[in-house]
């Protein structure tokens, strides 16, 4: 492990059927739920779905945060374990809601970055999903990510080389 090239690593005696029964529980076990479980879907289902919300961002603004905050309450609730029928309760207040409220802490917020990381391309900052903002602010910051990741890869969106200049981020 000291002499791997990997940036975070880590090593644990994991006692798998005690997490096992603990996910089986009223509550579930979110620590390690992800641990031996398929990967949501294939990378280009990702990469499409990041590309439809892009689309629909840069189309209809209004529906494009509409769509993300869905998504984002959908990725929230789920790793915090809100039930389904919660989070539809939730749904129509969530934009005004700082994530906190839902009992985001720092461990599920760091989880929650790497998954917008991974399902959306989407970096947001853990202070800044901890923080003060509310989940439309939130939105707001992956919208922008999308749209530019949209602009970057079209290259029929992009500007003439004359006329602009490539920044790599």
């Amino acid at each position: 492990m000291l002499e791997s090239p990997t940036a975070q690593l880590g090593l644990a005696a994991v006692d798998w059927a005690r997490v096992h029964e603990l996910a089986d529980g009223a509550r579930p076990y979110t620590l390690l739920a992800e641990l031996g479980t398929a990967p949501p879907g294939p990378a280009e289902d990702l990469a499409g779905r990041r590309g439809e919300l892009a689309r629909l961002v840069l189309s209809d603004p209004a529906a494009g945060r509409e769509a993300v905050t869905g998504e984002l309450l959908e990725l929230a609730g789920g790793l915090l374990g809100v039930p389904a029928a919660e989070r539809e309760a939730l749904r129509p207040g969530f934009s005004r809601m700082r994530l906190s409220e839902l009992g985001l802490d720092s461990l599920t917020t760091v989880r929650l970055r790497g998954t917008l990381l991974a399902r959306l391309a989407a970096d947001v900052a853990p202070d800044y999903l901890l923080g003060e903002p509310t989940a439309a602010d939130i939105v707001a910051v992956i919208c922008q990510q999308l749209v530019l990741q949209a602009v970057i890869a079209d290259p029929s969106g992009s500007p003439a080389e004359e006329d602009g200049e490539l920044m790599i981020l």
